[in-house]
């Protein structure tokens, strides 16, 4: 009995400790003046995106923004990454949630035709 007992309070605590890491995502990022976004494909939740390699992908944006002299321009992305479970702050408040990305996979200015 006590090691049933004991496999069951170690499995709660293995299980509390999970934070979901490690998710693919795809979709779409947009950074600008007081954004970064990111909405999975054919998806209308957006989520305020931070992250390791997040310098990357702005500077992606920001130089095609440049380069059509307009802000804001989405870039397709794949990265693994996680939910983040923390209050949101500031422009963070404005979004569905929170999303860490932990590892750049690919980003293209091109948008597939599946990911709208």
């Amino acid at each position: 009995m006590k090691q049933i007992i004991s496999t069951f309070i170690m499995s709660v605590f293995f299980i509390g400790c999970t934070n979901f890491k490690n998710i693919e995502f795809e979709g779409l990022y947009t950074y600008g003046h007081e954004v970064s976004v990111f909405r999975t494909c054919n998806d209308k939740k957006t989520y305020w995106l931070n992250g390791k390699d997040i310098k990357t992908i702005e500077d992606k944006s920001l130089a095609l923004a440049f380069l059509r002299s307009k802000p804001y321009q989405r870039i397709y992305i794949k990265f693994s990454g996680s939910f983040e479970n923390r209050e949101m702050i500031g422009f963070e408040d404005n979004y569905d949630g929170l999303i860490y990305l932990d590892k750049l996979k690919s980003s293209d200015e091109k948008i597939p035709l599946f990911c709208k």
